[in-house]
């Protein structure tokens, strides 16, 4: 008898052969012994987890001739492998278990022709059952005719029909078609009972292979029975005695699951000279880098989920023998430190698939990896029951308390700002309201009951009318500036008058940004990022930190400039040429206000509610009849009277 491959020897003929797929047999098996057989089955899962095996099995079980009695009672759900029926299925010699391949029988031509043959009774079985592999492809994976086509057989099959549809991408198939299924997913096969199975298969076969060796051939089996069998298959033919890991290794370029353990501890230890070590024994076993990098990847995830899940085990694919490996390891990683090297070897994945020169920027990572801190912001990430963390709880109280008070204290600003703001709005809707239509009738009532505004209105005003000192003094600097900038000689004493220019810039930056932000968000964010700054004359040179060469570039455009210097004109009141430079280029700099301040300031809206309440202000103030109504000294009499003669007001018989 000419030779047979593994996978083909070893395919189970029974349900109870079946790897990985507990529930679904289970479910099949009942559903034969009740009698309860579907017309239509989809069997969905990833490639080698036995969905066309479990499919001639089915047909086996619903056809076999010994699992009854005489009465027509089904005795076994398993077929029985012995009967004619049973030997012709496994053979693939029954005319009425027909598998079709969708992928190369695919067009709605052959689909008519199975429609044709749907018609006629089966030969020799009780059902005729047909297998349909890879039906995503039905059609070209693009035409839905193909499907549609069959769509009308799947509704209303005859009665001794049985479809059985297996595919890798259920996605791909119309729903129309899924709907009128019984659907089954067949999940990955675990790693424990891959290897159980090839435990089974080297002893069949007189194949002594090592335990590790198992273990490593069913990780990368990635799930599938049958990539474990060819493996194995393949690594019988080796002339070695015993099947050990470094054939494995050699054979598919893999990666022993302990070298990604030893790496962790490397890193974890932080020991540069191991990491040198460990590089040199990846170079002399010509280490696929990105097969390894990936690997380490999905080690680094698989602790991630172990540490904080205590089902972690149940969402990844791990050997029971390295389980308390994995529970130690993942004791000494913080979720920060994981996320941290999880982003450092994505990245290194990325830039060895894009053909960047593999070994220097591996060597770059592992650096990274052994050189970073397990901190952010200062405070060292620990697990919650270390002394360390206790310790650094204990130091960051403090810290948190004067953070509180800060914030408390902005609060009290802010409502003092926004309570100043409506009580100047109110003040112009008191304003607006005696603006009334001439000839409109207003009662002494009206202005008896809005009295108590009047006389706010009075000391608001009298706020006004003192104006601060600084306000006059900005005035003064802003007028003997212009003046001098007109001028064209120098003039005498330019120290005195660049200083106060300069303090005017500073005090005045935050209303600059804020005015430049309402013209243009991208302007502003690079306007942002200026640092200091200083006088020349009639120029005013800003500097950005010397690694900030495209903002400058940016800021001096001609466009850039203009809205600038507009901005800077329109607060200052002088009109500037400006520059943008590196700080290299300069000295003699003079810090603007920290960016800190400035975003708070823009964040918090502070500056359009002080821009708001002065623009209220110079309302009030510009309207001089609304002065006298609210002048100090004026009493209710004065006032009505006032009004009476501004609007022409009549007084009628009934006092209003």
């Amino acid at each position: 008898m000419s030779y047979i491959s593994i996978y083909r020897k070893y395919r189970p003929q029974s349900f109870s052969d079946v790897v990985g797929q507990d529930e679904i047999i289970k479910t099949l098996k009942n559903s034969i012994k009740s009698g309860r057989i579907a017309h239509a089955y989809m069997f969905c899962g990833p490639r080698g987890t036995g969905k066309t095996t479990t499919a001639r099995i089915f047909a086996k079980a619903i056809n076999c001739l010994n699992n009854r009695d005489e009465n027509g009672k089904i005795l076994s759900a398993e077929p029985c492998n012995n009967c004619e029926n049973c030997i012709n299925i496994t053979n693939g010699s029954s005319v009425d278990v027909i598998e079709i391949d969708a992928a190369s029988n695919n067009s709605i031509d052959n689909v008519r022709e199975l429609i044709d043959n749907a018609r006629y009774l089966p030969n020799f079985l009780r059902k005729k059952v047909y297998i349909i592999d890879e039906i995503q492809n039905l059609g070209g994976g693009t035409n839905k005719a193909a499907f549609h086509a069959l769509l009308k057989l799947l509704e209303e099959p005859p009665e001794y029909i049985v479809f059985i549809m297996a595919t890798t991408e259920p996605q791909k198939i119309i729903p129309t078609i899924i709907s009128r299924c019984q659907r089954f997913d067949f999940r990955p096969i675990k790693i424990d009972k891959i290897k159980e199975r090839l435990k089974i298969i080297a002893s069949k076969e007189n194949i002594e292979v090592s335990d590790n060796a198992l273990s490593l051939i069913s990780k990368y089996a990635d799930g599938s029975q049958r990539d474990a069998n060819v493996i194995l298959e393949k690594l019988a033919s080796l002339d070695n005695d015993k099947i050990r890991v470094e054939d494995v290794k050699n054979l598919l370029g893999a990666v022993d699951l302990e070298i990604l353990f030893e790496l962790a501890d490397i890193i974890i230890e932080k020991n540069v000279s191991e990491i040198l070590f460990f590089v040199n024994r990846l170079e002399a076993i010509h280490q696929n880098l990105e097969v390894f990098t990936e690997k380490f990847i999905e080690h680094l995830q698989n602790i991630y989920f172990i540490k904080n899940n205590p089902s972690g085990f149940d969402f990844i694919n791990v050997s029971e023998d390295y389980r308390e490996k994995y529970e130690n390891q993942a004791k000494l990683f913080s979720n920060f430190t994981l996320n941290e090297l999880i982003q450092i070897f994505t990245d290194l994945l990325g830039k060895l698939r894009y053909g960047q020169s593999g070994w220097v920027v591996f060597k770059s990572a592992l650096l990274k990896a052994i050189s970073f801190k397990s901190e952010s912001s200062g405070i060292k990430i620990a697990d919650k029951n270390s002394q360390v963390f206790k310790n650094d709880v204990t130091n960051i109280l403090p810290k948190i308390e004067d953070m509180q008070k800060t914030i408390q204290l902005l609060e009290e600003k802010l409502n003092n700002l926004q309570n100043d703001f409506k009580k100047k709005s109110e003040i112009l809707i008191l304003s607006q309201k005696a603006n009334i239509q001439e000839g409109h009738i207003i009662s002494k009532d009206y202005i008896a009951e809005n009295k108590t505004r009047i006389d706010e209105s009075k000391d608001d005003k009298s706020i006004q009318k003192d104006k601060p000192k600084e306000v006059a003094e900005e005035k003064t600097v802003k007028a003997t500036i212009g003046k001098n900038l007109k001028s064209t000689g120098k003039h005498g004493n330019i120290d005195v008058e660049n200083k106060n220019l300069a303090e005017l810039v500073i005090k005045k930056w935050p209303k600059i940004l804020l005015d430049i932000k309402r013209k243009s968000i991208p302007l502003h964010s690079q306007l942002m990022e200026v640092r200091k700054f200083k006088v020349k004359e009639d120029e005013i040179l800003f500097y950005l930190l010397d690694n900030y060469g495209w903002h400058k570039e940016k800021l001096n455009e001609n466009d850039s400039s203009e809205k600038i210097r507009d901005s800077i004109k329109a607060i200052l009141g002088v009109n500037f040429k400006i520059g943008f430079y590196l700080e290299s280029e300069g000295d003699n700099l003079i810090d603007i206000k920290s960016q800190s301040e400035i975003q708070e300031l823009i964040s918090d809206k502070k500056i359009d509610d002080i821009i708001d309440i002065e623009k209220s202000s110079d309302v009030v103030s510009e309207n001089s009849d609304f002065k006298k109504f609210v002048e100090p000294g004026s009493d209710k009499t004065d006032t009505y009277e006032y009004l009476k003669k501004k609007f022409k007001l009549k007084e009628k018989k009934s006092g209003n």
